[in-house]
């Protein structure tokens, strides 16, 4: 019995220790990051022209759209990637810690 349960914890540990194969439709980490800078940006502006929630959202909606055509991105498969890495919290850190810094580097650049 305890060869069993041995056993049965070596392969559960070995298939969660194991590198996943990334999924065919996944957006690669640059083209997360790019869009998301994207994403960020442009509700920075909406926040700025100080409008309604309600009008920021439809105009955000509209802007959207444009990113998505920009960045060569379907919308779905940009959901199910950023769902993918909210699972692979290391890779979504990454990912954001990538996209705060560039905006704080464009954000330095424009006040120089």
């Amino acid at each position: 019995m305890k060869k069993f349960f041995l056993v049965i914890s070596i392969v559960v540990v070995l298939s969660c220790s194991g590198e996943q194969e990334k999924p065919e439709w996944l957006l690669g980490k640059d083209q997360m990051i790019a869009f998301l800078i994207d994403v960020h940006i442009t509700e920075a502006k909406l926040t700025k022209l100080g409008i309604t929630r309600d009008s920021a959202r439809v105009l955000f909606n509209e802007y959207e759209k444009r990113l998505y055509e920009k960045h060569n991105i379907d919308d779905s498969v940009y959901y199910k990637s950023y769902h993918h890495y909210l699972e692979h919290v290391t890779e979504m850190k990454e990912i954001y810690d990538a996209v705060t810094d560039s905006l704080n580097y464009r954000e330095q650049k424009l006040k120089k």
